[in-house]
């Protein structure tokens, strides 16, 4: 009898389980049709400039003024090797490599060691300091350019790899303390107080335990601040006023108003030349970046 029982609830739950995957299943194909429908569109709008713009610096003046929306069938690399010159390349590609791989490693540094205090130490006052500094997040660089012109002009920083690369640590202290904060705070504690109860520092936990701990959060801090200091326009024209220290990006903003105006393809190549590098650092770090994120936003 009970046999007999389990046998009809078991056809009872599997009827009602097919009528609700059949009914879902219309529901389900739509709403993913529609993601994918959105994330093409999404897709396109990225990859369709980047196409367009690698497609015209393989052309010649006179193959775009004729043809300038058709693929290019005969590729020239003569605009990529013109605006590789005029841009000083490779001396302002190493100064974007030396000003914005130092920055990311300070602010790794400086932020990770303050979101750990106000995150785990727990010391009097840390909360009223992480709000502080995730409130600076609201200040403009704009406002505050004057007394920065004036401090580095004071501490003889202008126009020096040092000035620049603090400015970079500075503005980038406020987001890369809230992605550390987030993510430590995801962290549980009960790790930490076995640290303790074994007899680890402060230094100990932070090295031996949270840094092995938090690879995801580093490869997205740092590849969103390398993007940021290696594209930033701002900072190096207020910092930097010699060509042969001036980073890439900004080189080739300067020089994309004074001798790259007169040609399309030339400015196209200045910009595949400006993008490349930050394209390919994010082409092979993007599981890290998706993880990363993913990590800090699960608790």
């Amino acid at each position: 009898m009970m046999k007999s029982v389990q046998a009809l609830q078991n056809r009872a739950i599997s009827r009602t389980s097919s009528r609700t995957r059949s009914r879902a299943k219309p529901g389900g194909q739509a709403a993913s049709t529609a993601a994918w429908l959105s994330l093409s569109a999404l897709a396109a709008l990225v990859v369709l400039p980047l196409l367009y713009i690698f497609n015209t610096s393989l052309k010649s003046n006179n193959t775009f003024l004729t043809a300038p929306f058709a693929p290019t069938l005969n590729p020239t690399l003569s605009q990529l090797r013109q605006a590789w010159h005029l841009a000083g390349m490779p001396g302002s590609l190493y100064n974007s490599l030396l000003t914005s791989i130092p920055a990311a490693v300070l602010l790794w540094i400086v932020c990770g060691m303050a979101a750990f205090g106000a995150v785990h130490v727990r010391f009097k006052g840390s909360n009223a300091m992480l709000i502080l500094i995730l409130t600076s997040i609201l200040v403009p660089i704009q406002t505050v350019l004057f007394p920065l012109f004036v401090e580095l002009r004071n501490m003889a920083l202008l126009n020096t790899y040092q000035g620049l690369i603090l400015c970079f640590v500075t503005f980038g202290i406020p987001l890369t303390t809230f992605q550390f904060a987030a993510y430590f705070r995801a962290i549980p504690t009960s790790l930490i107080e076995a640290a303790k109860i074994d007899g680890a520092n402060t230094f100990q936990i932070l090295w031996r335990i949270i840094v092995p701990m938090s690879k995801p959060v580093l490869a997205v801090t740092g590849i969103v601040n390398i993007v940021w200091t290696w594209n930033d326009l701002f900072l190096p024209y207020t910092v930097i006023s010699s060509s042969t220290k001036m980073p890439m990006t900004a080189q080739l903003a300067i020089l994309s108003n004074q001798q790259f105006a007169d040609s399309v393809p030339l400015l196209a190549a200045a910009a595949v030349l400006g993008v490349a590098p930050i394209l390919i650092i994010y082409l092979f770090a993007q599981r890290q970046i998706i993880s990363g994120l993913a990590a800090g936003g699960v608790k």
